[in-house]
């Protein structure tokens, strides 16, 4: 099913004023723990949090992680390095951001000091065919099948299904809405929506369990055409529910945007370059540890939603659901 992924929740817990008191660690005017200090400007858990939360779902994934939660604090101190400096050499005086906000010099001081010293023809072939190599199977896909497959207590139950499949036109989304339903009696179907695959022939035959496997060989060249199969082992629901031919781009078909991917990295690795050759020069201070403060929520159980048919089904496997926030995730911190 393409479900959208599920919201994340990012809370700050502060554990001083959990119990009244204010940690040496917080910040006098509120905002939570002082996760860094840049010339004496702090950056707050309250700042983290809301940097996190103005990134969209991506960030929020990130941040579950130590390694993503100390990348973006960095972020958050290379940000404000570059606006001090900016003001540093003078560059608030310019009429043109004079009266505005950080972000706005911050892209003035880089545009004066620091675009005009990368561009890209300065990326190398080298670099993009590293890239295509590392993206490999995104360019080179084999040809796959996916079996969709419910286990049904009889003939009559196996009737019913049919004909709720036919009322959703044989669609595959809906075989899988209904694959994960209570009348599914596979618990392993049932989690996977009722699909085997997307894999090569060879592999999916070794994946389809082998009372289904004759089945499947008569029916792998249909699409979406269910038809019930009655074996010992019980009766089944069968359908194709995919299938992908092979495909292959070649380095000169995905050049362009492979080369633009290959320019951000090195803007990216000059531009921390530019940092680290000032970082010395000004007062930074940075409490990693803190960082353990800001928890990360486990994702809140999605609503249910209503199958073609007007019943009730649960949403994939992924865990996600189409109501989902437009920007994927909410952020909140603390009582301070």
């Amino acid at each position: 099913m393409r479900f959208l992924r599920p919201a994340l929740f990012i809370t700050t817990v502060l554990a001083a004023a959990a119990c009244g008191q204010r940690d040496e660690a917080d910040a006098p005017d509120g905002g939570g723990r002082v996760l860094a200090v840049v010339n004496g400007v702090s950056i707050t858990e309250q700042d983290f949090v809301r940097r996190v939360s103005s990134g969209g779902p991506s960030s929020v994934a990130r941040a579950k992680t130590q390694a993503g939660r100390k990348a973006m604090l960095e972020q958050m101190i290379r940000t404000e390095l570059l606006w001090q400096e900016a003001q540093k050499r003078g560059i608030r005086g310019d009429r043109t951001v004079r009266d505005s906000v950080n972000p706005m010099l911050v892209k003035r001081f880089l545009a004066k000091e620091f675009e005009k010293t990368v561009t890209i023809d300065q990326v190398q072939d080298s670099e993009v065919e590293r890239i295509y190599r590392d993206r490999w199977d995104e360019f080179h896909f084999p040809e796959v099948w996916r079996l969709g497959a419910m286990k049904l207590r009889d003939r009559p139950a196996a009737n019913k299904m049919m004909k709720r499949l036919a009322d959703g036109n044989n669609d595959e989304d809906v075989f899988e809405i209904l694959a994960t339903g209570p009348e599914n009696l596979d618990d392993r179907l049932r989690a996977n929506e009722g699909n085997i695959g997307y894999l090569q022939l060879d592999k999916l035959r070794e994946a389809i369990p082998p009372h289904l496997r004759p089945h499947f060989e008569r029916i792998k060249d249909t699409d979406e055409k269910p038809e019930i199969v009655e074996v010992p082992e019980g009766t089944y629901v069968l359908m194709m529910t995919g299938h992908r031919q092979p495909m292959v781009r070649e380095l000169d078909e995905v050049r362009q945007g492979l080369r633009q991917q290959a320019f951000r990295e090195l803007r990216e690795k000059r531009l921390n370059e530019l940092v680290a050759s000032f970082r010395p020069r000004h007062d930074v201070a940075t409490h990693y540890d803190r960082l353990d403060f800001v928890h990360i929520e486990e994702p809140r159980r999605p609503p249910s939603r209503r199958s073609p048919d007007g019943g009730t089904a649960t949403t994939g496997t992924d865990g996600g659901t189409a109501s989902a926030g437009a920007d994927g995730g909410t952020a909140s911190a603390g009582a301070g």
